[in-house]
């Protein structure tokens, strides 16, 4: 069953199993981008990729599991 959003756009991100990531763009409609997410420069250019394909990003989900001590705001660029 295909997913329909009438609000907005939608975009997956994935780091492994690129057959996974066909058949969910397959099922859903949802594109899905390749990148690893504890790459910073990866991530930025996997937005900019994002961007030119979608539009502007205006809602991020982050669940990527990645665990680091501290509030976000407190941290410096090395403890992202």
């Amino acid at each position: 069953m295909a997913l329909k959003n009438v609000w907005h756009k939608v975009a997956a991100n994935y780091g492994g199993n690129d057959d996974a990531a066909k058949a969910f763009t397959a099922e859903t409609g949802i594109a899905a981008y390749k990148w690893d997410v504890g790459d910073f420069k990866a991530c930025q250019e996997g937005v900019v990729l994002v961007t030119q394909n979608l539009g502007p990003v205006d809602i991020v989900v982050n669940n990527a599991g990645i665990t680091r001590d501290g509030t976000m705001h407190k941290m410096n660029f090395e403890q992202l």
